[in-house]
């Protein structure tokens, strides 16, 4: 039915032929069908970055969920699942069982996320992702002499996840 449409055209809604519309005999030109999206989505990923398909679980240290649907969104795209934990003792023990990455929030004061950094960088090669308030520039130093391997201002985390988690994936395959 769709094989003379571009798939960029999937992007907005259902394209269908409307007869009627067009030369007069019924063949229609194409148009959106906005009614029905609800039948058909297409995903279309950012050219700057590829989506690296993987079976496992990303590690996140964290006690404020405000990010907790935007991670979940993210590891969808990646063909993950997340795994949220607010306790140092359960992220050792998760991290040590090998997710492919893991998010640290450097505020998240229940887990202690600088000796965390430490621990995990000593025991384990999972890349880490922090992420803290961009005022905070001495935390963020601490956390990258600690081990972290990318620390990023909130907004950059919020905005580039999708991108960061892949960067941090590739760079776990490579390394």
């Amino acid at each position: 039915m769709f094989e003379d449409v571009q798939p960029e055209q999937l992007i907005f809604g259902a394209i269908h032929k409307s007869p009627g519309i067009g030369d007069g005999n019924g063949a229609g030109k194409q148009r959106y069908d906005y009614r029905e999206q609800h039948k058909l989505r297409a995903y279309r990923p950012r050219p700057e970055f590829t989506f690296v398909q993987h079976s496992a679980k990303i590690l996140v240290v964290m006690s404020d969920l405000f990010f907790s649907v935007k991670i979940i969104d993210a590891a969808k795209r990646l063909g993950m699942t997340a795994e949220f934990v607010k306790d140092k003792g359960i992220a050792l023990e998760k991290a040590k069982a090998g997710p492919a990455v893991a998010v640290i929030d450097l505020n998240c004061d229940a887990a202690d996320p600088l000796d965390l950094i430490a621990i995990i960088k000593a025991e384990t090669n999972v890349p880490m992702l922090g992420f803290v308030s961009h005022v905070q520039t001495d935390l963020k130093q601490r956390a990258v002499d600690a081990g972290c391997d990318t620390v990023v201002a909130r907004s950059i985390f919020a905005q580039r996840l999708p991108e960061l988690l892949s960067i941090a994936l590739q760079s776990r395959a490579t390394g």
